[in-house]
């Protein structure tokens, strides 16, 4: 399997499917490099890590502000109930 590496790796610009493509800041690619699946499967796995981690965090706060919600609508509801 052939690949291409870069020096400036996090520089490379994200595109639909999990590809990639070179930016200025990533520099030009380096060919001739080569990796097994294996390899591949762990650079796949490291770069979507911090996306699933990011998709928790706003799963969590999605997840509050819901609770914030209900919350409020019951406190007026309940002063309402008060009121008349």
């Amino acid at each position: 399997m052939t690949l291409a590496n870069f020096n400036g790796q996090n520089n490379l610009k994200m595109l639909d499917g999990g590809a990639y493509a070179a930016t200025a800041d990533s520099g030009p690619p380096l060919q001739n490099a080569t990796a097994d699946r294996r390899q591949l499967a762990r650079s796949v796995e490291h770069r979507h890590r911090g996306r699933v981690s990011k998709l928790i965090v706003t799963q969590q706060a999605y997840a509050a502000n819901t609770k914030i919600i209900t919350t409020t609508t019951q406190m007026v509801s309940d002063l309402l109930n008060v009121i008349r």
